[in-house]
């Protein structure tokens, strides 16, 4: 690095022209990073729909009302959907699985650590 700062140094003091820009060195574009996917709930709309399902049923259960004949038979149809949604909820939750890449070691565009330095060969003892 000093190095190179005293070779700029020089070359202000000549008063020389500075290189083209198409002869400096460019590094190249870093890549775009992309973020590693978060966690989704597997299609809002089925959870909310498990969700009111529940509050039917609830009322359902605390009403005094038998709509004529129809109460019971709705509880079991609540609770029936309920774990038909409950079971494609899963089957998203494994397919968004499958699809997800597997976690990278270390994000691309970055360097691994530099290895550890070796310690320098002890000087031999000439005549």
């Amino acid at each position: 690095m000093v190095l190179a700062f005293s070779l700029d140094n020089s070359q202000a003091q000549t008063n020389a022209e500075p290189a083209p820009p198409s002869a400096l060195p460019v590094a190249p574009p870093k890549p775009a990073v992309r973020p590693q996917p978060r966690f989704r709930q597997p299609q809002p709309v089925f959870a909310r729909a498990i969700s009111d399902l529940r509050a039917a049923k609830i009322q359902l259960q605390r009403g005094t009302n038998d709509f004529e004949g129809h109460k019971d038979s709705a509880i079991q149809a609540c609770d029936k959907a309920m774990e038909e949604l409950q079971a494609v909820m899963k089957i998203v939750l494994a397919e968004q699985q499958k699809e997800m890449p597997p976690p990278a070691a270390q994000p691309p565009g970055q360097l691994s650590a530099p290895p550890a330095a070796q310690p320098a060969p002890a000087p031999s003892a000439q005549p």
